[in-house]
């Protein structure tokens, strides 16, 4: 009896054995010991995979903000003449009692000309509110520009200012400049001598203002501006050797002839106000240095 007994036990072993031996082969241990199969729904979270989603969902949610500005006759690198009317439309926020502020400004960061845009909407309700305004600006001798759009800041704080930038070019077929002189008829004794009148000209439009505007002035006076009193002091045979512009400095060299161009100190300060002011007339520039043949002329 001990004996069958015994059988039977090792049998019961040995059939307990190999019955965990085909768990373990047929199964994952991990999926038997944590009560799971392979049918369990299981969410595998890919990370770079969510942070492409993460960052194709920032990118959607900043396509979807609404422009501050929109602007419905002026985009960037368009050509601008004075005076130029701008319209548009910006959101409730960019105002301050129905306005904002809108400049010009040149190359070197200075200021030309300043408007107030103005709206007539109900700016304080959501969304956009229409506006339009109107630049006014003098020829300048650099081509290029950028109109700032200002938004209200009634605080002054820094953290509530914000700009609008368009970068803009003035070009047209034909231009007024004006052309510096003595005149005999509002001064006939040449008593103010370094008082000149400008004679307004209109010139086609080159590579540079400046050079067109000296050009213009060595011509001297025309017929209808002798009959107005309008007197150079520059001789005809007056040449221009060349001019550089340094920030807001213009250095211009003339021929010898400008020497012969007067005869005394009154002519002399008439001469240099002619060349200076028609060269300053231009918004960009503050200054002029002028030369004879390389030699400063003072």
């Amino acid at each position: 009896m001990s004996n069958r007994i015994i059988s039977l036990l090792s049998f019961l072993v040995i059939l307990i054995t190999g019955c965990f031996f085909y768990i373990v082969i047929n199964y994952d241990l991990n999926e038997l010991f944590s009560g799971q199969n392979s049918d369990s729904n299981v969410v595998v979270v890919d990370q770079k995979q969510e942070e492409r989603k993460d960052s194709s969902t920032d990118d959607d949610t900043m396509d979807d903000l609404e422009p501050s500005i929109v602007l419905d006759n002026l985009e960037d690198g368009d050509i601008i003449i004075s005076p130029f009317v701008i319209t548009g439309k910006a959101l409730g926020p960019w105002y301050f009692e129905g306005s904002f502020n809108v400049f010009l400004e040149d190359s070197s960061g200075r200021e030309l000309t300043r408007s107030i845009v103005s709206t007539s909407d109900d700016w304080m309700k959501e969304g956009y509110a229409s506006f339009s305004t109107i630049l006014n600006f003098a020829a300048l001798s650099n081509p290029s520009a950028t109109v700032v759009f200002e938004k209200a800041n009634p605080s002054g704080l820094e953290q509530n200012a914000e700009q609008f930038r368009v970068p803009v070019f003035f070009e047209s077929k034909s231009t007024n400049i004006r052309i510096f002189f003595s005149n005999t008829t509002r001064d006939p004794e040449m008593k103010e001598c370094g008082k000149v009148y400008f004679a307004t000209r209109s010139v086609s439009i080159g590579d540079s203002l400046i050079e067109t505007a000296i050009n213009e002035l060595l011509k001297n006076t025309n017929k209808v501006e002798r009959q107005y009193g309008f007197v150079s002091q520059i001789k005809n045979d007056v040449e221009l050797n060349n001019f550089t512009v340094k920030g807001r400095i213009v250095s211009v060299d003339f021929s010898s002839h400008l020497y012969s161009s007067v005869s005394n100190d009154c002519e002399k300060r008439a001469l240099i106000a002619q060349i200076t002011q028609t060269i300053t007339q231009f918004g960009d520039i503050d200054s002029v240095d002028i030369f004879i043949n390389g030699e400063k002329f003072e």
